[in-house]
C-alpha cells in the first residue's frame, strides 16, 4: 500500500513537471509565431506606403495647383515671401527666416570631425509666381538645399558664452551630450542656413484648395513633401523605391504572417485538442 502511494506521488509530481514544461514551451512558441506574424503585418504596411508614395510622384514640373493630377501631388516654384504668422527663429544666431538647416560638429582625437547633431525646420510661407499666390505649411519637414555656415565654434575647454542662450533653448542635454554644457571638452563648430524671403521655391506636396490663397501645400497632409531652391528631380529620385522593392517587402509580410497564423493555428488546434482528451477522461 506504502509503495503504491509513493508511486501515485512520483507519477504526479513527474505528470505536473511535464506538463509545466509543456505549457512554457506551448507559451514561447506561441510568443514567437506572434512576433512573426507582427513582423509580416508590419512589413505589409510599409510596403503599401511605399506603393503609395511612388504612385503620388507623378510630376516634377511645376504648374498651377488646380491643374494637379489626379493624385493631387504637384510642384510649385514661386519667390518665397512671408506667411501670415510670420517666420521662424534660427537655433544658434537667432535670425529670421522661413525655414533653416543646422548642424553640430566635433572634432575627436582619432575619428576627426563627426556630427553630433543636425536637422532643420520649415515654418509657414506664401509663394507667388506663375502658380498664382500659395501657401505652404512646411511643419514637420527640413529644407533642401541651403548651404550652411559657421555661425559659431569653439576649441578645447574654451567658454560657450556665444552661442551657449540659444543652444540651451534648443537642445536638449540628453540628446546634444554636453553641447548645453558650460565648456566643451573636444573643438566644436555650429553652422547654419536659411530660407529667406525672396529666394525662388520650389515645393512639391499634396495641393489642396485655400479659401484665402490660390492654393495651399502642407507637409502634414503630403506623404511626400520637398521644399528646394532647385527643381527637386533628383531630390523625388532619393525618396523613390522601385516598385519591385515595395513588392518584395509586401510578399515576405504576407509570406511571414501566413507562416505565423498557420503556426497559431496548429498550436491551437492542438491545445484544443489535449484539453478535450483531458475533459473526456
Amino acid at each position: 500500500m506504502a509503495g503504491d502511494s509513493v508511486t501515485s506521488i512520483i507519477e504526479l509530481a513527474g505528470s505536473v513537471v511535464v506538463f509545466f514544461i509543456g505549457a512554457v514551451l506551448t507559451a514561447l512558441i506561441v510568443g514567437m509565431l506572434l512576433i512573426v506574424c507582427y513582423v509580416g503585418l508590419d512589413r505589409i504596411r510599409d510596403g503599401i506606403r511605399g506603393l503609395r508614395s511612388v504612385t503620388h510622384i507623378v510630376t516634377t514640373d511645376p504648374i498651377e495647383p488646380s491643374e494637379a493630377p489626379e493624385s493631387g501631388y504637384a510642384t510649385i516654384v514661386g519667390r518665397a515671401t512671408d506667411g501670415p504668422n510670420g517666420g521662424l527663429e534660427t537655433p544658434f544666431a537667432g535670425q529670421e527666416a522661413l525655414g533653416y538647416r543646422y548642424r553640430i560638429e566635433q572634432e575627436t582625437d582619432g575619428v576627426g570631425w563627426w556630427t553630433v547633431a543636425e536637422g532643420g525646420a520649415i515654418g509657414e510661407f506664401v509663394l507667388e509666381g506663375p502658380t498664382g499666390r500659395v501657401l505652404v505649411d512646411g511643419t514637420g519637414a527640413t529644407p533642401n538645399g541651403i548651404d550652411r555656415q559657421l555661425v559659431a565654434d569653439h576649441g578645447s575647454g574654451e567658454s560657450m558664452a556665444v552661442a551657449q542662450p540659444r543652444i540651451e533653448q534648443v537642445f536638449d542635454d540628453t540628446v546634444v551630450g554636453h553641447a548645453t554644457g558650460e565648456t566643451v571638452s573636444d573643438p566644436r563648430r555650429y553652422e547654419e542656413g536659411t530660407l529667406d524671403p525672396g529666394q525662388e521655391l520650389y515645393v512639391y506636396g499634396a495641393c489642396a484648395d485655400d479659401s484665402t490663397y490660390d492654393g495651399r501645400i502642407d507637409a502634414t497632409e503630403s506623404s511626400t513633401f520637398v521644399t528646394d531652391t532647385e527643381p527637386p528631380d533628383e531630390v523625388l529620385d532619393d525618396h523613390d523605391e522601385s516598385w519591385l522593392e515595395h513588392g518584395k517587402r509586401i510578399l515576405s509580410g504576407v509570406l511571414a504572417a501566413l507562416i505565423g497564423g498557420f503556426g497559431l493555428y496548429v498550436v491551437g488546434s492542438a491545445i484544443v485538442s489535449g484539453l478535450r482528451s483531458v475533459f473526456a477522461v
